[in-house]
């Protein structure tokens, strides 16, 4: 690598302190724990440029003009003294400009330049800080308490303290190491020769929506599993979303359209509460937001079963009820682990190629899909019988089996049918509503193949029934009173078409 130093931390003396005289300030123990986790992720013994003496004019301009053009990344340790010194607001400039000078200060759209947080930064910390690093979110170490208290990561706080420490230390090695081998592999003869051919279809892009302080370490660990595993996670991490409402929908809506997966991740406390007359929740915005794209996969977890705030208990029940909040998602009320599993699963499914056009061709008839209930299987006959006239192929679910062999033969269906055609009979409203919410999700891994989605009201009349024609649902095919070939027409048509 061109650069003799890895990176510098750039910091203020008085957030260095000891409270004993041989116990290291809080710094020193971040500088040897990064140290530590680098040296793993680059390979090699990572080299850190900090200055733990020099704090004056000349000296200062002499160092930073010797040092700062040999130093591939700068890692500022922001906190209120730090904003008020001139000469950690000077090493910051003098970065910018030799990075910029240096073929950038963004390399495959990370920054140099690193922001670790002590404590929550104001729109007064903020404005002081230069040029680009305004819009980086950050590393925060610090942790909030009951009552909106902050505490600050440290390992003299005792063994909790200590472990969630080093954890935001790993991650935020994981994080430098990827930028320096990035720089290295820039720089390599082999990269300036001959550009990197693919391998393989593109990964599924994702995005992890912000969630609220309770469940940010668990957040943070999934990004950092998926990053390891060489997805891409938006926002990337350091980007500061906007604060006014108006702004930060219009940038959910952009980075959602990169995305092929959402993951949503609900804590016992509500989100940050956005600027503007909305007072729109940061956690239920996303959501919404996402609820409303098409062609998305989303997975919401749900670890929490409760809430002491009123509002987020609310959110909470509306999440497990209510169908446009769930639309597109699996709902997973579950540990970590069995959240894991489950995104396991799905990206499988995102990452199988496409069905291919030879394939398409050998399949000269068409497949319609009939969701129903077992104990309405008798009164389908009729219906199987006019559509099997018609030149088309009608499949039924999978009614024996054990759960996972149930739900594998669903989605296939799903994924293969021309159409789907639900037998609204038997079931009850509830049946109804969980039927469409997993309809909407098999947009997601049909890769943007459209689904013609139509539903077949069968006897008995219920008021949710009557309520369906006289909101004049879409694709609906009233069969209450006989069964009548002609209101199927919409349906061979659609069937047809596609």
């Amino acid at each position: 690598m061109k650069f003799s130093n890895h990176l510098f931390i750039s910091y203020a003396r008085i957030d260095n302190e000891r409270t004993e005289p041989k116990d290291p300030g809080w710094v020193d123990r971040f500088h040897d724990a990064l140290k530590a986790f680098l040296g793993t992720g680059i390979g090699e013994k990572p080299v850190i440029w900090r200055d733990p003496e020099l704090r004056g004019n000349e000296l200062l301009a002499e160092e930073i003009a010797e040092q700062l053009p040999k130093t591939a990344l700068l890692v500022s340790i922001l906190s209120p003294r730090y904003v008020e010194s001139k000469w950690c607001l000077t090493e910051i400039q003098e970065f910018c400009k030799i990075a910029e000078s240096q073929g950038g200060l963004v390399i495959d759209n990370k920054m140099r330049i690193i922001r670790v947080m002590l404590m929550p930064e104001d729109e007064k910390i903020r404005e002081k800080l230069p040029g680009r690093l305004k819009e980086q979110l950050g590393y925060p170490f610090y942790t909030e308490r009951e009552g909106g208290k902050f505490v600050r990561l440290d390992p003299r706080f005792g063994d909790e303290s200590r472990a969630a420490f080093n954890q935001k230390v790993n991650f935020l090695a994981d994080d430098l190491a990827e930028i320096i081998n990035k720089l290295e592999e820039l720089e390599s003869p082999e990269a300036k020769a001959k550009p990197a051919e693919p391998e393989g279809p593109p990964k599924p892009v994702i995005y992890l929506a912000e969630c609220s302080w309770d469940r940010g370490d668990d957040r943070e660990k999934l990004r950092g599993e998926l990053r390891a595993t060489g997805y891409t996670v938006l926002p990337e991490q350091g980007t500061r979303l906007p604060q006014m409402e108006a702004d930060y929908a219009a940038e959910v809506k952009r980075l959602l359209d990169r995305c092929n997966l959402s993951i949503h991740v609900i804590g016992a406390n509500g989100g940050a509460i956005l600027n503007g007359p909305g007072r729109f929740d940061v956690v239920q915005l996303q959501n919404d937001i996402a609820a409303r794209k098409e062609c998305l996969s989303r997975l919401i977890w749900l670890p929490a079963t409760t809430s002491a705030q009123p509002e987020q208990q609310n959110f909470i029940e509306a999440l497990r009820s209510k169908a446009e909040l769930q639309r597109g998602a699996d709902l997973v009320e579950d540990n970590i682990e069995g959240l894991k599993n489950t995104l396991r699963i799905t990206l499988k499914k995102l990452e199988e190629p496409p069905l291919k056009k030879t394939e398409e061709a050998t399949r000269e008839i068409p497949i319609i899909y009939l969701v129903c209930l077992d104990a309405d299987r008798p009164a389908t006959i009729p219906l199987r019988r006019f559509l099997k006239a018609q030149g088309l192929d009608v499949q039924l679910p999978l009614f024996e089996g054990d759960a996972a062999a149930v739900r594998q033969s669903h989605e296939d269906l799903l994924t293969k049918s021309d159409a789907v055609l639900v037998f609204y009979g038997a079931g009850n409203e509830a049946w109804k509503r969980t039927t469409d919410a997993d309809l909407q999700k098999s947009k997601s891994y049909r890769r943007g193949v459209p689904l013609a989605i139509f539903t077949y009201l069968a006897p008995p009349l219920t008021g949710h029934k009557k309520d369906c024609i006289d909101m004049g649902e879409e694709g609906l095919i009233v069969g209450l009173e006989t069964f009548a070939e002609a209101a199927l027409q919409p349906l061979i048509d659609a069937v047809k078409r596609a």
